[in-house]
């Protein structure tokens, strides 16, 4: 499929608003971004997945390739960079094994050296997940009625069994992967009608869209006093939620129509699985220089009000330098 601009363009928003939400603190408007951002991704891995065109077999070997091959690399790579850390060369096998068992395992409570990398695996069920059901099931009505099962299934886990923890994020995987399904269904079957849209209306789904987003977040968090978290299947009110998480997709979605090509925010979006997985690391290695010069009570202060913009950009600037220096070395696209 070819690239299209403004799908680059939601890709940059959504990398962003990861970054600024992992570098903001839980006392401030971060509830507002998690209300969306996770759904938000899954959703755009979806709209460039069209399940009418690959069969269940070569679906599930780029899934292998494109998916779990990074995991495992990425999971090795920052397991290797945290015993670095914190093991001191010492070696023990009994947690080695432990560990790596835990990298099989892919549940991000598993994950403690890079919790972002919980994304991949559940990315990688929900997909196979919704391939098997879209090649087993003709009918659109059927495959929604499985994707509304599927939503409640997640949602009764949160409720009666909140520390559920399944290989590969299955209890996150029940809710995203009607967030990919939602991309998917439309790629495949109304793409088209998406350009149709006239200018007027999209600027007035896209006020629509930031109010309710905004209300939905913060009903949400007023009522459980916890922002959503879908790595935690933490996912509040259900309606809410669901309405939250849609209308934050449609925002950004709009507004990635109306800018369409904007060079930077399209090569952030095109490397926006480096961003994604490299920036934790950036921002610890950051706070270990800024705690040079100032106490960690005074970084928690004033981190919200100043220092998490400086994070978000700090991380992404130095990322895509090394990208940019990587493909120089060798040709690559970094996208989720």
């Amino acid at each position: 499929m070819p690239r299209i601009n403004w799908i680059d363009v939601a890709r940059g928003i959504g990398i962003i608003l990861v970054i600024q939400g992992h570098a903001l603190g839980a006392d401030s408007y971060r509830h507002f971004i998690y209300a969306f951002h996770m759904p938000l991704f899954f959703f755009l891995s979806g709209l460039v997945f069209n399940y009418k065109k690959y069969s269940l077999s070569v679906t599930f070997k780029k899934s292998v390739k494109g998916i779990l091959v990074p995991y495992v690399l990425f999971a090795l790579l920052f397991y290797v960079i945290w015993w670095l850390q914190n093991a001191h060369f010492r070696f023990e096998l009994f947690a080695f094994v432990k560990h790596m068992q835990g990298i099989i395992y892919a549940n991000s409570n598993n994950l403690f050296f890079n919790l972002v990398l919980w994304f991949l695996p559940c990315l990688f069920i929900s997909k196979i997940a919704f391939a098997v059901l879209s090649s087993r099931l003709k009918s659109i009505n059927w495959i929604i009625l499985v994707l509304v099962t599927s939503s409640l299934l997640g949602y009764l886990s949160f409720v009666f069994l909140p520390n559920l923890t399944l290989p590969f994020g299955i209890e996150s995987a029940f809710t995203a992967i009607v967030f990919f399904a939602m991309g998917s269904i439309l790629k495949t079957n109304y793409f088209e009608k998406i350009n149709l849209i006239p200018k007027s209306k999209i600027t007035f789904i896209l006020i629509t869209a930031l109010v309710i987003c905004l209300v939905a977040g913060f009903i949400n968090f007023q009522l459980y006093g916890v922002q959503i978290d879908l790595r935690l299947n933490n996912l509040g009110n259900y309606f809410v939620f669901y309405i939250g998480a849609v209308s934050g997709i449609i925002l950004t979605i709009t507004i990635s129509i109306l800018i369409n090509k904007n060079h930077m925010l399209e090569y952030i979006g095109k490397y926006s699985l480096a961003l994604f997985v490299f920036h934790n690391l950036i921002f610890y290695y950051l706070t270990n220089i800024v705690l040079l010069f100032i106490e960690k009570r005074t970084l928690w202060e004033i981190k919200d009000y100043y220092l998490s913009y400086f994070y978000t950009v700090f991380a992404i600037v130095i990322i895509l330098a090394f990208v940019f220096i990587y493909r120089k070395i060798k040709p690559s696209e970094l996208k989720i």
